[in-house]
């Protein structure tokens, strides 16, 4: 990637160019970097660990949430209750720190932290909006009890289907060994296959519960809230709600010159959509783990769309 002289602003930019190597392994990513033959490099578990507390190691969040969607179309997934009791049967924090360890942390909801700011006060959308379904055993029971009832079920048998990536595999490993343990009569099994081949089983409705992740291109809660409207091509689990789709709708048209409101519709949608409706079950957010030379300054990592802005690095 060479620098444009054509630029409008290219007095500002101080790299004249940047050389890509192509890897896929995180140890020849690093190796790469300690032999000073690459000044940035992405590194993900088990790399993220060994190098903390190394001054080269920078982790920024992404505009990213890994989270579980469950099939409303079907039982036992389409009843509330079960998947209340889903949703506040595991521990995220837990998660973050012994499977993934590589910056990530638990969200309380569907819009990740340093995503969105309050248009007066500038405070973040998921401290302002706050846990909307925490690890909550107690709670949990009380769903599970509700949703067995409701089911005319003493025990249920349900399945978590994930690519077969080892991040995937230990993810679905670890939520069957927590959901087994906090929901008495609860069986998971797992089914871990190529991304194709999930893209393909979720597009038949034939699962479950589907663990993935989203990112979107943009920065707004829309684009986030967007994904769960009825008319959304993007949810694989068939949800489809009138309330949640007027709650949208409204947010969208009612509010063009009323950014608190608009907001404040906002943070009631994403409410209704995780803790009351409960099709989704956030689980964390991802981050971005990069070694960096210490001469390579201000690299953008953009939480979404383009990764790295290299408009504004220096190397000296």
């Amino acid at each position: 990637m060479t620098k444009n002289d054509d630029y409008w602003d290219k007095d500002n930019v101080q790299i004249d160019d940047v050389h890509w190597i192509m890897s896929k392994e995180n140890s020849t990513n690093a190796n790469l970097f300690n032999e000073g033959e690459v000044q940035y490099t992405a590194i993900t578990t088990p790399f993220v660990e060994q190098y903390e507390g190394d001054d080269n190691l920078q982790i920024s969040p992404k505009g990213m949430v890994g989270y579980l969607e469950f099939n409303s179309e079907r039982e036992p997934t389409n009843n509330v209750h079960f998947r209340r009791a889903i949703s506040q049967a595991y521990d995220r924090q837990a998660f973050v720190d012994t499977i993934l360890k590589d910056g990530s942390q638990p969200v309380g909801g569907w819009i990740p932290h340093d995503y969105a700011n309050h248009p007066e006060t500038d405070k973040d959308f998921r401290d302002d909006n706050g846990d909307l379904m925490p690890f909550d055993p107690e709670a949990a029971q009380k769903e599970w009890d509700k949703a067995l009832d409701e089911l005319g079920k003493d025990s249920i048998e349900i399945e978590i289907l994930t690519s077969d990536t080892e991040t995937s595999k230990a993810t679905s490993e670890f939520l069957q060994a927590q959901l087994q343990d906090n929901l008495p009569g609860l069986t998971v099994t797992i089914r871990n296959v190529p991304l194709k081949s999930r893209q393909g089983i979720t597009g038949s409705g034939e699962f479950d519960i589907v663990y993935g992740t989203y990112a979107p291109s943009y920065k707004d809660p829309s684009a986030f809230l967007n994904f769960y409207v009825s008319s959304s091509n993007m949810s694989s689990g068939g949800f489809s709600d009138t309330t949640y789709d007027q709650m949208i709708s409204d947010a969208e048209t009612n509010y063009i010159d009323d950014p608190v409101g608009r907001w404040n519709a906002f943070k009631d949608a994403e409410k209704y959509l995780v803790q009351d409706q409960a099709p989704v079950s956030p689980i964390y957010q991802g981050a971005f783990a990069n070694l960096v030379d210490p001469k390579l300054k201000n690299v953008t990592n953009q939480p979404n769309g383009v990764s790295q802005y290299f408009r504004t690095a220096e190397y000296k």
